[in-house]
């Protein structure tokens, strides 16, 4: 039998002097499976509900960002007294931009500037994706919204944008007077259902 002093050994949470000597603590095999096991329930329980936070912050983000946008081009048309153009880059999703150039693409933003200012927003990495519901495919390559110095739009009815992200759907209308409404089909904070 070992005997060691107390006084001089140093006290810790690894190393415990007994009665008997000196006696290793630590955690066994069985105490970390189930800590492992307990972590892994966790996560995949936790999962889903992040992907799903993911998915509802891209839609909002997107839908915010294209009404701001509008408001924008709307509000610059009515100030400068020229006809402002809210380009929407449907195919690859990659870009939504306002100029006063109706020639303006994702492709030619370079060029496209308001007094110096390029407005333009890329949703290149985004799953979300925008669609015109009534406008034909051929004309889906490169489509814009004019907006006129009074504010209104240069369509005859309502022009909606149909922007969906797997399972959830949003819609934004442009009034012919250049409102823009925002609502989604599912119930989502910060947004009316359609």
């Amino acid at each position: 039998m070992v005997f060691i002093d107390k006084k001089n050994f140093p006290q810790s949470n690894v190393w415990r002097v007994s009665k008997y000597g000196i006696d290793r603590r630590g955690y066994s095999i069985l105490e970390l499976m189930v800590v492992i096991a307990l972590v892994s329930i966790i996560s995949a329980l936790s999962i889903p509900s992040f992907l799903q936070w993911r998915q509802e912050t891209e839609l909002k983000h997107v839908l915010r960002t294209v009404a701001e946008m509008a408001h924008n081009a709307r509000v610059y048309a009515m100030t400068s007294n020229t006809p402002t153009h809210l380009y929407i880059g449907m195919l690859d999703n990659s870009c939504v931009l306002v100029s006063t150039d109706k020639n303006c693409s994702c492709i030619t933003s370079a060029n496209c500037h308001i007094e110096g200012t390029s407005w333009k927003a890329n949703f290149g990495g985004l799953t979300t994706a925008i669609s015109y519901s009534n406008v034909a495919k051929k004309e889906l390559k490169k489509h814009s919204i004019t907006f006129s110095p009074l504010g209104t739009t240069h369509f005859g009815s309502n022009t909606r944008l149909r922007v969906s992200n797997a399972p959830l759907s949003a819609t934004i209308t442009f009034s012919i007077l250049g409102r823009v409404k925002t609502c989604t089909a599912t119930s989502m904070t910060g947004f009316a259902t359609c």
